[in-house]
């Protein structure tokens, strides 16, 4: 009876795979481009800003989306001074600015709201622009108009085609 030793038997199965592997065709087949950058997906996220006395802004979402340059936001929050709540259904925070759409919303605790379908906010300068029709509210009196321009920092609005329904009060 012949005995095979293991070595010559893995030494034939080693020159087979060799073999098989430097003599078989290639083929180059072109990698799918994935259309997705999507890098991250956040579930309530928040960033907030400090400062010597607390918390001086937040951003509150309940899903955000990281992208290679630009964060995608869902049912946005954002705190300015622990007074003024902007708020929209969706939102893109891209470099310094923050680009919000669908039923934007921001609310003032001095009873003062503006309404639109989107707005664009400078984070550094502290400015909103909203560049079409806009809604805005006082205690009752209803301010419609276009283009308005609002500096957060030194509390000024500023807007073109205004028309209003003022409801005054004893």
């Amino acid at each position: 009876m012949a005995v095979i030793r293991i070595e010559y038997l893995l030494l034939v199965v080693l020159m087979m795979v060799s073999s098989f592997i430097f003599f078989s065709k290639t083929e180059n087949i072109k990698a799918v481009k994935s259309s997705s950058t999507s890098e991250l997906l956040f579930e309530d996220f928040s960033l907030v800003e400090l400062n010597d006395s607390g918390v001086s802004h937040r951003l509150i979402s309940s899903k955000a989306l990281k992208d290679k340059k630009f964060f995608t936001l869902s049912d946005i929050n954002i705190t300015y001074d622990q007074t003024q709540h902007l708020c929209a259904k969706e939102a893109r925070y891209e470099e310094d600015t923050i680009y919000l759409k669908e039923d934007v919303i921001l609310q003032r605790d001095d009873g003062i709201s503006f309404g639109s379908e989107h707005l664009k906010y400078l984070v550094k300068d502290r400015v909103l622009h909203i560049d079409s029709h806009f809604s805005l509210e006082i205690n009752g009196s209803v301010v419609l108009g276009e283009n308005l321009t609002y500096r957060l920092d030194k509390k000024r609005i500023s807007a073109d085609r205004i028309s209003a329904k003022i409801i005054l009060t004893k």
